[in-house]
């Protein structure tokens, strides 16, 4: 039955067919300013969507593969996973929501975030001043990597959660998404063992049918299950304690969730397990120590042991014998060398933002035996090679002062909820990751801190 608002819409959509017929790059510069107006009232929708585009990393868009967009400046050298850009719109409509509904909470709510992230605020100034002295005085470069991935990460992935999370409900709703997406990703995992291929092992992303959902690398699909098995966990436990239903059903698709990550053979997701499962022995060990006299427990746990002992024989195996994982662990090692080397010769302010990659390929010893340089395998090389000794001091002050704040609202809400227990984890795995990885400035480790730093604004005793 047609109705003025079904002739209305109608309407609409006959409109911008006709201008993406013959107008098709204003047909999607106009559906962009409806997406941002939509998600500016709907702002909690937009970040469910952020969370699950973000995840989808492999996901990318190229501007130079469509042929309305080659005509345009600039555009066509344009590329980015989707979930970036879905984050920039988003940060748009975060901004027209300001604009209309600014009040004194608001401002309260950013000068927070600011006291919170202060120490950031001075390393993002660090990294400007670095482009002073930036490697090959190519400070254009350098600027633009300062936006894309330093300021990108503050703006999108820690201050939009901080922002947009105004209670418990929504931050249980993110939780159970990404639980949920967790389960997606290690079932999809799972297909690896259809899809492998070579000497050892592994589970490893995949092309379905010419889509990748990851990038193609074992740490891709590591470094987003990870920090997921303490989500998982803490479902769990509100499952059994304050639902009152059966934990079985959470606590089986987490053990699917850690197999996986096991199963990756990452090292950095081996590291960030452990700091999670440190974590959470410290919090709960009084809950646990009557636990192990029990003949149940004791029969799982040696059941689990078996099973544990059997894939670290295993993981061992890989990381001393795989030609892979060898020539893996000689090219970092290397980089850490050449590293060290440019630091010593310009260790308080470094070579400038951006500049690490530069500097390997200027390093022809390097080139010739590991070939074109992807990234720094951890942020601590790569911060102190660009920003130096006092750009690392402010970046680790930043992440001192950051779970400061986590454990704190761990140890204080421990016996009436342990949320901020479960959520430290979270934090952690993500951070502890990247130690040894090179997502340092994307979602896998900055959007689960902007989560966590959310919750910080909540009374857990309520």
């Amino acid at each position: 039955m047609l109705t003025k608002n079904n002739i209305f819409y109608l309407s609409l959509g006959l409109i911008f067919l006709f201008i993406w017929m013959f107008f098709p790059g204003y047909a999607v510069v106009l559906f962009l300013l409806f997406l941002i107006l939509f998600f500016a009232y709907f702002l909690e929708w937009g970040l469910y969507v952020f969370l699950i585009l973000s995840a989808f990393h492999g996901f990318t868009l190229v501007f130079g593969n469509y042929e309305w967009a080659k005509h345009l400046p600039y555009l066509p050298a344009i590329n980015a996973p989707v979930g970036d850009f879905f984050g920039v719109l988003l940060l748009f409509s975060f901004l027209i929501y300001l604009f209309f509904t600014f009040s004194r909470e608001n401002f309260i709510l950013i000068f927070n975030f600011f006291k919170k992230t202060f120490w950031y605020f001075l390393f993002l100034i660090v990294a400007l001043v670095s482009l002073l002295f930036v490697f090959d005085h190519n400070v254009s470069e350098g600027l633009k990597y300062f936006v894309r991935w330093p300021l990108f990460a503050y703006l999108v992935f820690l201050f939009l959660p901080f922002a947009i999370i105004k209670n418990q409900n929504v931050l249980n709703k993110i939780i159970k998404l990404w639980f949920w997406l967790g389960v997606g990703f290690a079932l999809y995992g799972l297909g690896a063992i259809f899809n492998s291929s070579g000497e050892w092992w592994r589970i490893s992303p995949y092309p379905i049918f010419g889509f990748t959902p990851l990038v193609l690398n074992h740490n891709a699909l590591a470094e987003l299950l990870t920090p997921i098995v303490p989500l998982g966990l803490w479902l769990a436990w509100q499952a059994k304690n304050v639902l009152h239903k059966s934990a079985n059903f959470y606590l089986f698709f987490t053990g699917l969730i850690l197999a996986v990550a096991l199963l990756t053979l990452s090292r950095s997701a081996w590291l960030g397990l452990l700091g999670e499962a440190i974590v959470l022995l410290y919090f709960f060990r009084a809950q646990l120590a009557p636990l192990w006299k029990r003949a149940s427990w004791q029969k799982n746990i040696f059941f689990v042991s078996f099973i544990g002992v059997f894939v670290l024989i295993y993981m061992g195996a890989f990381v001393l014998f795989s030609p892979a994982s060898l020539s893996s662990t000689s090219a970092r090692l290397d980089t850490i060398k050449v590293a060290s080397w440019y630091f010593s010769r310009s260790p308080v302010i470094g070579y400038g933002v951006g500049s690490f990659v530069p500097l390997l390929n200027s390093t022809k010893a390097y080139i010739i035996e590991y070939g074109e340089p992807l990234e720094s395998h951890g942020f601590i090389q790569k911060i102190m090679v660009e920003e130096g000794l006092l750009g690392l001091f402010f970046f680790l002050g930043f992440l001192v002062v950051l779970f400061r704040q986590f454990f704190l609202l761990a140890k204080k809400h421990n016996s009436l909820t342990p949320m901020p227990v479960f959520l430290l984890a979270f934090a952690l795995g993500a951070v502890m990751f990247q130690i040894f990885d090179t997502s340092y400035f994307s979602y896998a480790m900055w959007l689960p801190l902007g989560i966590v730093l959310a919750s910080t604004k909540f009374n857990y005793a309520e």
